[in-house]
């Protein structure tokens, strides 16, 4: 959704600068071909002081909700120095660098904080990754409800949010007491023509025979995915079924979720791929697999209204891969009445799911190419959520 957010607004004739942390770019890449697009890295605000700062101020934050309060009262630069001091540092380089744009866009809440400076009149276009949606009782947010009450003071001087779903939208405006109309619909799709041709990036790699049924993971290896209770299934599974499990972030393969995944799947037909792949590189290397597999702990809403907000769905279909996913209400309608995957209310279901799958791989194929044309093309998304931006700019 980001990255093709940027080449089609070069392709529409405008020049884009991205702004990003040198470490994140080192995790996750961006290249484009595009002169028009910059890439600007910030290399500051990675002292051993300033990383050591952060880890204390991440463990003392999540434990004393004194941090709550003080975001929501204290002076914002001071509170962001003191908690979340690489964003300060960030947020005070980009505040410098800012230019006349005709649009700023600030992608996930971190951005978003790091435009609290930004002069007023500028244009603030949001993109919404994550509803934020957790209360101050969860005791697994104690640490980001700082970013959330933060997030809340800087919310009303936004112009326009882009979200991924309608009910996504209802709940952002809900949330933040934020005007609906403001927030435009941009689902989370991907670009360009499905691929067609099965490739052999996984089988290759693993040694894999062609007359096994693959299955496919693919995305971060964290608790809420249920990849432990994925990979302990596999010894339920049909004969002739494999699974991949594969990640873009290599440091995922350092944790001990990752080695309780490789504690799960000793002795089963399940391979690790923790090599980074290039974004145009993913729909290519998932098509060598035949099915797509999305489970997620129902957390809450960011979580279970997951329906065009996950780029594991789109990456998928466009690959031509039907799909094991999460029972959830607007996931289950979608996935049923285009005929592209079978919902399973519990990881102990994906065995007869991956099965009813295999008997009927081609039909279901199909459905999920033409799922993919007809429903997550980013380009019609894009051009509906564009016009209105632009003529809302123009008036």
């Amino acid at each position: 959704m980001i990255i093709n957010s940027i080449v089609l607004l070069a392709r529409r004739g405008y020049a884009v600068d991205v702004y990003a942390d040198a470490e994140t770019l080192g995790t996750a890449p961006m290249h484009f071909d595009d002169p028009a697009i910059r890439v600007l890295p910030f290399h500051g605000g990675s002292s051993f002081f300033v990383k050591g700062w952060a880890v204390v101020m991440a463990r003392i934050a999540g434990r004393l909700r004194l941090f709550t309060w003080m975001a929501r009262s204290w002076p914002f630069a001071f509170v962001l120095l003191l908690v979340f001091p690489r964003l300060f540092f960030f947020a005070r380089w980009l505040t410098r660098q800012l230019e006349a744009y005709r649009f700023v866009i600030a992608v996930e809440a971190a951005s978003l904080l790091a435009l609290h400076a930004t002069p007023s009149g500028t244009p603030i276009v949001y993109y919404d990754m994550e509803l934020l949606d957790w209360t101050e009782d969860d005791p697994n947010y104690a640490c980001k409800l700082v970013l959330k009450q933060l997030h809340a003071r800087v919310v009303p001087h936004i112009s326009r949010v882009a979200i991924q779903s309608p009910r996504r939208a209802d709940a952002f405006a809900r949330i933040n007491e934020f005007d609906r109309e403001r927030i435009a619909i941009l689902p989370v799709a991907a670009m360009g023509e499905p691929i067609t041709t099965r490739g052999r990036f996984f089988r290759d790699r693993f040694a894999i025979d062609d007359d096994v049924t693959l299955v496919v993971y693919s995305g971060n290896f964290t608790p809420w995915a249920k990849c432990v209770e994925i990979i302990a299934g596999v010894k339920d599974w049909p004969a002739n079924y494999a699974l991949v499990m594969h990640t873009w972030h290599t440091n995922m393969a350092k944790t001990d979720y990752f080695r309780a995944m490789q504690q799960a799947g000793a002795g089963l037909p399940v391979y690790f791929s923790t090599e980074y792949l290039a974004y145009e590189e993913l729909a290519p290397a998932l098509s060598s697999a035949d099915i797509g597999i999305l489970l997620y702990e129902p957390i809450n809403e960011n979580f279970t209204e997951i329906l065009f907000s996950s780029n594991k769905l789109v990456e998928y279909l466009k690959a031509g891969l039907p799909v094991v996913c999460s029972d959830f209400p607007g996931l289950r309608e979608f996935v049923e009445s285009r005929e592209i995957g079978v919902p399973v209310a519990s990881p102990d279901a994906v065995p007869q799911a991956i099965a009813r799958i295999g008997e009927q791989l081609q039909r279901f194929r199909g459905n999920a190419y033409r799922c993919y044309e007809t429903d997550l093309r980013f380009e019609r998304h894009f051009d509906d959520f564009f016009a209105r931006l632009t003529a809302e700019r123009s008036a």
